[in-house]
């Protein structure tokens, strides 16, 4: 469960046969991973992590 907001966008790609990756905003990016994070899906850590490089992108 922990990595199902990681792989979810590999999902989405595979299921739609696309070459080209779709763009998504820092601020959604930003609401998915507060949403793993609040059901505990990522660790404290792991959010810390991903909002940094979400942050510095």
């Amino acid at each position: 469960m922990r990595y199902f907001f990681m792989l979810a966008p590999v999902a989405v790609l595979a299921a739609c046969g696309a070459n080209e990756v779709p763009a998504v905003s820092k601020g959604q990016e930003l609401q998915d991973l507060q949403s793993a994070y609040q059901s505990r899906a990522i660790t404290d850590k792991e959010y810390e992590e991903q909002k940094e490089e979400v942050l510095e992108k």
